[in-house]
């Protein structure tokens, strides 16, 4: 959840309260608990829609560690043919870029396929939402001074705090609830997607939820749930994309859907929540995963028409090629 609060004026530090008067920090507990059993669920399904994806990639004798994690797994030195800053974003240390402007993923199966994680950012993110956590409880909350969102300040140009108030938060559960929120979530788009495009999503969701917020909500504001919306909404994205390598499209995204309305709902019907937050962070994440792909299909080398690659064919790449 992302909570905005209103700030004592005078002095420094100060003590954080809710922006209404009228709550407690323990009137809003049942719906973060629903919030927390609605992530189980959805992490739970798409833990098991991964492992069924792995799956069919596997006896389609495609290396999963290289489409999920980024890796890639061969003898020797690996070589890359008409590199550009795009391999940024592709993921594999082995491509070439062929006439349409698209990426070409050539999967290595010479080696013994080690189990994916991908979850390293998601374990970065986590720590460094509960470091950052630490430094305000060492610091009496000074969520003001450590970068929280005010418009005044942003408007003063200190724009930072776009970012660095993805990573404060307003008290103990607010950061349970959100640490928890992303553990489910963070991973399986993270192996989607591979990390380098994950940091991007997460960031610039982080980043388009303050800027939704900035315009629209006046009160100062703190939390990572726009960032975690970001990264819901890549991940219906991917889903809707890539319908022919799903099992159940329809199913995962009435799912992901239902966890959508439910959080806002709850935004809604709670005290002290920026929905306008969670909103532009849904937006950021699909917008910047509609560009930055991935974007696949399956299909044949030139040279080799049996050999079986996958095609990244995200818009980035024929924007670029245009120019």
């Amino acid at each position: 959840m992302e909570v905005f609060f209103h700030f004592p004026n005078s002095v420094f530090p100060y003590h954080v309260r809710s922006s209404s008067s009228s709550s407690s920090p323990s009137d809003s507990i049942p719906y973060k608990l629903i919030t927390v059993h609605s992530s189980i669920l959805l992490s739970r399904h798409l833990h098991s829609q991964a492992e069924k994806l792995c799956h069919l990639l596997s006896t389609s004798g495609l290396q999963i560690n290289e489409f999920f994690c980024g890796r890639t797994l061969k003898r020797g030195r690996p070589t890359i043919r008409r590199a550009t800053w795009l391999d940024f974003f592709s993921e594999n240390d082995s491509s070439e870029k062929d006439f349409a402007g698209k990426r070409r993923f050539h999967p290595d199966t010479s080696h013994e396929k080690k189990p994916f994680n991908g979850r390293l950012c998601t374990n970065i993110l986590l720590g460094l939402n509960v470091l950052v956590y630490i430094a305000q409880v060492a610091s009496e909350g000074r969520l003001m001074f450590m970068g929280a969102k005010v418009n005044s300040l942003i408007t003063q140009g200190q724009i930072w705090r776009l970012a660095t108030s993805a990573f404060l938060h307003g008290n103990l559960i607010h950061l349970l609830v959100n640490c928890y929120s992303l553990n489910s979530i963070g991973p399986p788009v993270e192996m989607f997607s591979g990390s380098k495009r994950f940091m991007t999503v997460y960031l610039t969701s982080a980043i388009a939820s303050s800027l939704a917020s900035y315009r629209f909500c006046q009160s100062p504001s703190v939390g990572a749930s726009g960032a975690i919306f970001g990264l819901v909404g890549s991940l219906a994205l991917f889903v809707l994309r890539h319908r022919n390598l799903v099992n159940t499209p329809n199913g995962d995204l009435l799912q992901i859907g239902q966890v959508i309305l439910l959080n806002l709902f709850i935004g809604l019907a709670t005290p002290g929540i920026d929905n306008w937050g969670h909103v532009g962070g849904l937006v950021g994440g699909i917008g910047i995963s509609w560009l930055l792909g991935p974007s696949l299909r399956f299909g044949s080398g030139k040279d080799d028409r049996r050999r079986r690659i996958i095609i990244d064919e995200a818009p980035i790449f024929r924007l670029i090629k245009r120019k």
